[in-house]
């Protein structure tokens, strides 16, 4: 990794790659007064990274894909709540006012698409995971073994 401009361009190695290949440039987004550009965030590389090693845990099945991805989804989520304390300290968005579930009274969210590979992984049973010997069943309220959880990643999830 080369950084073209810290913060904000960087130049990624590539594997495999021929001479005459163009190098690949992860851009983010840059808002700051007189140097702003287009770009990403860091929310969407970790999303695609999350992707990513869901991929290759179906290719071939590690259980340490397992910690990765749950820690990709805490920082995923600790951007997301620094966007929404940042948000409310602007006026942006009023918590009081999002939509809460009936269920438990937090806020409501949306389930976006997941890729196939995803979705795939989501549904695959991991006996072998090294970081959940119990998985919570949301379903129903109450966690289930790890020997049980072929019967959960078959039946409801979407």
């Amino acid at each position: 990794m080369k950084i073209i401009k810290a913060g904000h361009v960087y130049e990624l190695a590539q594997q495999d790659a021929h001479a005459n290949t163009p190098p690949i440039v992860l851009t983010f987004v840059n808002r700051e007064p007189k140097t702003e550009h287009p770009g990403t965030q860091t929310q969407e590389v970790l999303r695609a990274l999350i992707d990513r090693t869901m991929h290759c845990d179906n290719c071939l099945r590690w259980p340490g894909n397992d910690l990765i991805i749950h820690h990709l989804r805490m920082a995923l989520v600790l951007h997301e709540s620094r966007a929404l304390l940042r948000k409310t300290e602007k006026g942006i968005i009023a918590p009081e006012n999002i939509e809460t579930a009936s269920a438990d009274g937090h806020f409501v969210i949306n389930r976006g698409l997941s890729s196939h590979d995803a979705t795939f992984y989501e549904r695959k049973p991991k006996p072998d995971s090294p970081y959940f010997p119990v998985m919570p069943d949301h379903s129903q309220g109450k966690a289930v073994p790890a020997s049980d959880w072929a019967d959960v990643c078959s039946s409801s999830k979407t």
